[in-house]
């Protein structure tokens, strides 16, 4: 039964369990997701971190020959798994 001191998940959150795994820290249930994030279900909370955004560009203008596009995509993919919480 389930706690009713606990707020329920998100409604959306199963879509973001695909292909995640659980991990208890403190007696908390987190979700590391395939995407790189880790998701917080009972306080509907997406966690991101290390992005590099802007660091193709800052590379770039040092004279090191990245790929443009590097930070939209990361934003994309950020926005993406998102959306599926």
């Amino acid at each position: 039964m389930p706690d009713p001191d606990t707020p329920a998940p998100h409604p959306a959150s199963t879509s973001a369990l695909h292909g995640a795994l659980p991990l208890e820290a403190a007696g908390t249930r987190l979700w590391l997701r395939p995407d790189g994030t880790v998701w917080w279900p009972e306080q509907a909370t997406l966690f991101a971190a290390d992005l590099h955004l802007g660091k193709g560009a800052a590379f770039r203008a040092g004279g090191l020959p990245l790929p443009a596009g590097s930070s939209p995509a990361a934003l994309d993919g950020l926005d993406a798994g998102a959306r599926a919480c």
